[in-house]
């Protein structure tokens, strides 16, 4: 603490421009409140009703083909699990059928 009572004091508004009395953020766009809007908020966009008419259709359509391609693959993966499930069937029956015939055979030789 004591090399702060060392150090030499400045008035930094000695700096500062005659007649400015400003909050220290001038240079911020964002906070300037100049009577005129920016560009990207002055640009309003008004749509027709035949316009938003095709912007539905043509989202529509981009999600009904993305429906279409989903549901077509989900009954194809369907398909192929009832085949999978199919075959397990097949060869459950094939081994059990095998083994009773193992055991029949054992069964005839002792």
């Amino acid at each position: 603490m004591e090399y702060v009572k060392n150090m030499m004091p400045l008035n930094l508004q000695l700096f500062a421009e005659e007649g400015e009395e400003g909050t220290g953020d001038e240079g911020n766009p964002d906070n300037a409140q100049s009577g005129e809007p920016e560009d990207d908020k002055s640009k309003v966009t008004t749509l027709t009703e035949d316009d938003v008419n095709r912007i539905v259709k043509q989202r529509l359509a981009r999600e009904k083909k993305k429906w279409e391609k989903d549901h077509t693959e989900a009954e194809r993966l369907q398909k192929i699990s009832k085949k999978v499930l199919d075959k397990r069937t097949f060869m459950r029956y094939n081994i059990q059928a095998v083994t009773e015939q193992v055991t029949a055979q054992q069964d005839l030789e002792n």
